[in-house]
C-alpha cells in the first residue's frame, strides 16, 4: 500500500504557526478513520455507495415529493450540529411504498454525516435486528452490546420501521431504544412503508397497527415526517441509467 505523501504513513505532520512547531494529525489519518466508521456503521453494502447527489428526483414526472425529499436531505446534514456545537436532535421519518428510495436516502444521509463530522452512526433493519437479538438471546447471550450502539450512537438510522413482528417484547426493545436517544437528545432517522394514521379502507396499512400508542408518540416527537410518492421505480431508475449511458 503506498504511504501519505504528505506524511510518509505517519498519521502525523509538523506544523509552524507564529514560529513555533507543533504536530497535528494528517488528513491522511482522518479520512481512514471515516473509512472506518462507514465499514462499521452496519451500513448495507447495497447502499455503500449511496449518495445524496445520487438521489435521482427527475425519473418521475410531477412528482415534487422526491425534490423536496432531498432538499430535506441535503438540510439535515448541513445542520446536524447547531450554533452550540450540539446535535440537532429532530430526526426524520420518510413514509412511502416500497422502492421510492428511503433507504437510498436515509443511508446517504447517515454516511454524509459520517463524512463531515467523523461520527460514530448507526444502521439498522429493524427486522433484521429482532431475529438477531432473538438468536443471541436463545444462545444465552447478552444483547446489549447490540442494542448500545444502537442507543447512544450521534445518529442512528432504523429501516423498516412496522416491518416488525408484532409483540410484547418487540414493543419492549424498541421502546426501549427510542425512550433512550430521546432523553438524551439524539437524532433518529427512520423509513417505514407504513402510513402514520390508520386508512378508512385500511387500518392494517398503519404504523397505529403496528407499533404501540407509547412508542408512535415518541417517533412523533422525534422526527419530522417526509412523505415520498410515487410507484416502485427501481425498475424506471435502471432504465434512465442505461439511458444515460447511450
Amino acid at each position: 500500500m503506498k504511504s501519505c505523501e504528505i506524511c510518509g504513513g505517519k498519521g502525523w505532520v509538523k506544523k509552524i504557526v507564529k514560529d513555533k512547531e507543533f504536530v497535528s494529525r494528517c488528513e491522511c489519518y482522518r479520512r481512514k478513520h471515516v473509512e472506518s466508521l462507514i465499514d462499521n456503521s452496519g451500513i448495507p453494502p447495497k447502499f455503500k455507495d449511496a449518495s445524496i447527489d445520487g438521489f435521482i428526483t427527475d425519473i418521475v414526472s410531477n412528482n415534487n415529493s422526491l425534490e423536496k425529499a432531498k432538499e430535506i436531505a441535503n438540510k439535515f446534514w448541513e445542520n446536524f450540529i447547531n450554533e452550540k456545537g450540539q446535535v440537532n436532535e429532530i430526526g426524520i421519518i420518510f413514509i412511502g411504498p416500497p422502492g421510492v428510495g428511503k433507504t437510498h436516502l436515509a443511508t446517504a444521509i447517515l454516511k454524509k454525516v459520517i463524512e463531515e463530522y467523523s461520527i460514530r452512526g448507526i444502521f439498522v433493519n429493524l427486522p433484521s435486528l429482532f431475529v438477531q437479538l432473538n438468536s443471541t438471546l436463545t444462545q444465552g447471550e447478552d444483547i446489549s452490546y447490540i442494542l448500545d450502539p444502537i442507543k447512544t450512537s450521534l445518529l442512528t438510522v432504523i429501516d423498516d420501521l412496522g416491518a416488525q413482528r408484532v409483540t410484547h417484547w418487540t414493543a419492549e426493545v424498541l421502546y426501549e431504544i427510542l425512550n433512550y436517544r430521546y432523553n438524551y437528545a439524539l437524532p433518529t432517522i427512520f423509513t417505514t412503508c407504513y402510513s402514520l394514521e390508520p386508512l378508512s379502507s385500511d387500518s392494517s396499512v398503519s404504523l397505529k397497527s403496528r407499533i404501540p400508542d407509547l412508542v408512535l408518540s415518541r417517533i412523533y416527537e422525534m422526527a419530522v415526517p417526509v412523505f415520498i410518492d410515487g410507484v416502485d421505480f427501481r425498475s424506471e431508475i435502471i432504465s434512465y441509467r442505461n439511458r444515460k449511458k447511450l
